[in-house]
């Protein structure tokens, strides 16, 4: 294997690109989130989409046309001597740890979608692998970019509500494969891929306001049977505390109606983020008469869901019409925590993501570009909990352990490490509600 002369480490032989040149990128997958990673790679000036991979070959050559001068292979082995230094894994949750591990053993770098895998073990294992191999290795949390939770934790961070204290989420949301009765999607396939699925959107957000768990109890609220023996938990509550606060998360799948939202209460107030409708708000104590106090608070939450509404329409109707990019909320998180994984990747900013103080006291503190390459030295990996499997209304709990001072764990105010983590502890918990 030739060295490429591109600064993050190996590359696979062959094509090697001038020092300083853009970043050659291959996508893993052509399904339906490749469109979006391609029209956002298009979209930035330092990197170069080369090739797109599909077993599916059509498929692979109708987005490498979308594309332009982008090979279409069916085989990741075929990435080999084309000067790839890093591959975005689009492919079904199951396939991502074996398509990222021949890709770091052709000296290739792996950016992955959500949910890096349902194994910790081989997460671990592959971070390992990477930081052996001198190569990047990220996954892509774009819940964690969401416009409206970035201007919340812009707000935090600037000290707006004091110290936070208690994090509060609502992810009610419906399921388009569950009222297609698409039942043999990967997330319907055991009972708790559904968490890895969807509940990693909002419990990226709750580590990044409250830090690593240490202690943590979940509850299954409701369940429906599928097909005979197919169980899906659609109704799930977890109640967490962290280094820095406590948690609720209310999680339900397959709901008639959306409501997805954040509140973080603040030792000097309180912050909410609705984020089907993209709008912040927020309230803090004044000197005034409680019936004034009362006013300002409501005419302000008002005049914030006012701003969001006019926002949001003239992005939508712009977009539409063809006056300025796309600019819904899903593609922006998703744009941010992928340029957030490149900026950091050329700048060299590649090592362990890790627990430190955060400035100034205050939680979270600032922000760095840190991504997740592996650990440093084995045996430093977040332990997971043993549980009983868990059936409707019992709780089952977990606390402690070396799951608060883990090293293999999504580094909270980091911007580019939102985008690059492997597993977070209290999805550990979860997955280890269903012994395997």
């Amino acid at each position: 294997m030739t060295p490429s002369t591109s600064p993050f480490g190996p590359s696979s032989s062959g094509a090697e690109r001038p020092s300083g040149g853009p970043t050659r990128v291959a996508l893993v997958g052509a399904g339906f989130i490749a469109d979006d990673h391609r029209q956002i790679l298009a979209g930035m000036g330092d990197v170069q989409l080369v090739a797109v991979c599909d077993p599916d070959l059509p498929r692979a050559r109708r987005l490498a046309e979308a594309a332009g001068n982008c090979a279409a292979l069916a085989d990741v082995a075929d990435l080999e001597g084309m000067g790839v230094d890093v591959a975005h894994v689009l492919v079904p949750p199951d396939l991502h740890v074996p398509v990222a591990r021949r890709l770091l053993e052709a000296g290739i770098g792996a950016f992955l979608e959500k949910p890096a895998a349902p194994d910790a073990e081989a997460v671990r294992e592959l971070a390992e692998l990477a930081a052996r191999c001198n190569l990047p290795l990220g996954v892509n949390h774009n819940h964690a970019f969401h416009p409206a939770f970035t201007r919340l934790l812009d707000r935090v961070q600037a000290g707006a509500i004091g110290r936070v204290e208690h994090v509060r989420i609502t992810w009610s949301v419906p399921l388009m494969q569950l009222d297609a009765e698409q039942y043999s999607h990967w997330m319907f396939r055991a009972p708790h891929h559904i968490v890895f699925e969807q509940a990693v959107h909002p419990l990226s957000q709750v580590h990044a306001l409250i830090g690593p768990v240490v202690s943590c109890e979940t509850t299954v609220l409701g369940s429906r049977e599928l097909l005979p023996g197919q169980v899906f938990h659609d109704r799930w509550v977890a109640a967490a505390r962290g280094k820095h606060g406590t948690a609720e998360v209310h999680l339900a799948f397959g709901q008639g109606f959306t409501r997805s939202s954040l509140e973080v209460i603040g030792s000097d107030g309180c912050l909410e983020a609705d984020f089907t409708h993209d709008a912040v708000y927020g309230e803090v104590p004044s000197r005034w008469l409680d019936f004034w106090n009362t006013y300002l608070a409501s005419s302000g939450r008002g005049r914030s869901l006012r701003r969001a509404a006019l926002r949001g329409l003239f992005a939508y109707l712009t977009a539409t019409l063809g006056l300025s990019p796309r600019r819904d909320a899903f593609f922006v998180g998703m744009r941010e925590s992928i340029e957030a994984f490149h900026r950091a990747l050329r700048a060299g900013e590649l090592e362990l993501a890790r627990e430190h103080e955060h400035a100034g006291g205050r939680h979270p503190g600032g922000r760095g570009t840190r991504l997740v390459r592996g650990p440093r030295r084995r045996g430093t990996g977040a332990r997971s909990a043993r549980s009983r499997p868990a059936r409707d209304g019992r709780r089952a709990s977990w606390r402690g352990g070396r799951a608060g001072r883990q090293r293999l764990h999504w580094t909270p105010h980091d911007r580019a490490a939102r985008a690059s983590a492997p597993i977070h502890p209290i999805l550990l918990y979860m997955y280890d509600v269903y012994p395997h």
